[in-house]
């Protein structure tokens, strides 16, 4: 046998392997259906496209490289998912930098030393069939049926492809026009929820829709203004309310806690943050919901109003770094004689909060201005904050907490790992990650008690009004087998409701000028908190600038959502990915409801135009 048929099947059987390579990474991490198999067959051609493309002496180079992008892609959205229960964007990605490495942290648990060895796998077929063909064969031999196999795998790649876009745009005449966010063509082109995306169109086309998305400009969005401004003149003008002005004048602590939900509140260990759910008002339907760009999103939301929507995947922080926004918490207090100051525990580049937190209106204090380092426990940052807002009257302090960020583990700050054993003796049997985060919870507890005494002291008070809310559940420890050994190991009862309560972020309404506590059973989410917040201390606010609502309207019915699968208002919850009701009112239908999702898509719509626009800048 000459040395030109040992190339030619050495280069054959190297081909192959890198097709059976794909096919297993794609058996191991991926969901199946008409679209994502289309999509494969055409990631397989841009394979066998480039491979036969080239020289065949790069033959070992494209099998390697191609081969471990589409393996580190498929395995880091695997371990992604394990962590936060969705699938990241490229654009959010690459839009981030910082943010993105101190992700890391928050998802090495879930990363397996066995996710390594594929790699080891192709490194290895890669210098075994380099030391063969250089070292032995040492020929290269240019063959016509390369040229014709690449230029036909790239004509069939672009035909599939073509295809499957054609069969998405076909697919927006499939249901009526209220219909029309279950359509594949709706949920390609608008990304609802990755999860849902994904269930319906595979990794392999999330991959391509982001790689359209850097390639492609974003349209403009100016065509929609009229409708943006349609939709907000439509906005029902607010009601006077049996809660309107019970706090006018008052100063207000506003708190977004890292990770906080109801589960990390305990009578014994967090006595502060019980007393002030007990004895205050607690929103009990209320849910700060998981979207991209996690933190940032949820202070944009609490401050803004409007929802943090995208449509190429790019961090809000980052997307709207400039823009104009007259309606936010600051202001609008600021404008009522407040002085509104704004607190991180972390430099103050991460998430653009140096420059979005005065964009807010805040007189804006991070790590480095308040004299502390990066990512110092919430106990050392409000012990120097509050004698910062503590001098000026009336004051809006808004502090965004660091502590119940991942990982859970029990290497702590020591200002946190003094609770450890505390927490073990009262909870033996409580977990090492719930131990780290009930430890870190109680430094955020032990401060609160601190500034309480504070306040009081400095005859404060009964002036003052805490208004806090977790910025979404605890990424890695929400499982509802966690949640419910937790609870279990606590002593609280662990049913199914206790658990979902449980995993939810807790919104707590806290002053001693409250005559009796209240249970509020209104569903709501992050962007009701801007409209709640200014109705509570008499603040008007122009409805036409924001998407929330004041979630002690008794005509509100109610909306939380997260980004995975759910809607939910006071009367029906709704899967979307499903297309389900898992639970409607028996006084009303599902037409009805169809009708109200119809014009919850169409607010998450109108915040994308006002965002992509700048919609309240005055250029």
């Amino acid at each position: 046998m000459n040395k030109k048929c040992l190339n030619f099947g050495l280069e054959l059987l190297l081909f192959a392997v890198g097709i059976g390579f794909m096919h297993w990474t794609i058996q191991s991490y991926e969901l199946f259906s008409d679209y994502q198999n289309t999509m494969h067959v055409a990631f397989l051609l841009i394979y066998s496209f480039l491979f036969f493309i080239v020289p065949n002496k790069w033959n070992g180079l494209v099998f390697l490289l191609y081969n471990s992008v589409f393996y580190l892609y498929y395995v880091a959205q695997y371990i992604y998912f394990g962590a936060f229960g969705q699938y990241f964007r490229l654009t959010l990605a690459l839009s981030l930098s910082s943010e993105v490495a101190g992700a890391a942290t928050s998802v090495q648990e879930f990363i397996r030393p066995e996710y390594f060895f594929p790699f080891g796998f192709l490194i290895g077929i890669f210098l075994v069939y380099e030391l063969i063909s250089v070292f032995w064969l040492k020929e290269h031999f240019k063959y016509r049926y390369r040229l014709i196999v690449s230029c036909g795998s790239i004509i069939a790649g672009i035909f599939l492809i073509n295809s499957l876009f054609h069969r998405i745009e076909l697919s927006k005449d499939s249901q009526d026009a209220f219909l029309i966010y279950k359509t594949d063509y709706y949920i390609y082109n608008s990304i609802p929820s990755t999860v849902q995306f994904v269930e319906t169109f595979g990794l392999s086309n999330l991959f391509v829709k982001d790689v359209q998305t850097l390639m492609i400009k974003s349209s403009d969005a100016s065509e929609f203004e009229q409708e943006v401004k349609d939709y907000l003149s439509s906005q029902k003008k607010h009601q006077l309310n049996e809660m309107t002005g019970i706090f006018k004048g008052k100063n207000l602590v506003f708190i977004q806690a890292e990770s906080l939900t109801n589960c990390g509140i305990d009578e014994t260990l967090t006595p502060t943050l019980y007393k002030m759910m007990s004895e205050g008002i607690t929103v009990k339907g209320y849910n700060s919901p998981l979207m991209d760009g996690s933190t940032s999103s949820t202070e944009f939301m609490a401050n803004v109003g409007i929802y943090p929507i995208t449509d190429d995947g790019y961090n809000i922080t980052f997307k709207c770094i400039n823009h104009t926004f007259d309606t936010t918490i600051a202001k609008l207090f600021s404008n009522d004689g407040y002085v509104s100051y704004g607190f991180h525990n972390g430099f103050g580049e991460y998430y653009s909060r140096d420059i979005m937190f005065p964009n807010y209106g805040y007189d804006f204090f991070d790590s480095f201005r308040l004299g502390v380092e990066d990512g110092a426990a919430d106990s050392k940052v409000l012990n120097i904050a509050k004698w910062i807002f503590m001098e000026t009257d009336p004051f809006l302090a808004f502090w965004v907490t660091y502590n119940g960020h991942q990982p859970y583990n029990l290497d702590l700050k020591p200002e946190i790992s003094v609770f450890v054993e505390e927490i073990q003796n009262t909870y033996p049997t409580l977990s090492e990650e719930y131990v780290s985060f009930m430890a870190k919870n109680m430094d955020l507890d032990r401060s609160l008690k601190d500034l309480l005494d504070n306040l009081s002291y400095s005859q404060k008070l009964d002036d003052t009004v805490f208004v806090i809310f977790g910025d979404h559940f605890a990424k890695g420890i929400s499982d509802d087998k966690q949640v419910e050994a937790a609870l279990n190991a606590m002593g609280n009862d662990a049913d199914e409701e206790a658990v979902t309560i449980g995993k939810k972020t807790p919104l707590i309404i806290y002053s001693t000028s409250l005559d009796t506590p209240l249970v509020h059973e209104k569903v709501s989410n992050t962007c009701d908190l801007l409209p709640t917040i200014c109705n509570l201390f008499g603040i008007k606010v122009d409805e036409s600038t924001v998407l929330g609502n004041d979630i002690f309207d008794p005509e509100y019915e109610g909306f939380c959502f997260n980004s995975t699968d759910t809607y939910e208002t006071d009367w029906f919850v709704y899967n979307y990915v499903k297309d389900v009701f898992n639970q409607i009112d028996e006084d009303r239908n599902e037409e009805e409801a169809r009708f109200v999702i119809q014009d919850l898509m169409k607010r998450f719509e109108i915040s994308k135009w006002i965002l992509k626009m700048d919609y309240f800048s005055t250029d």
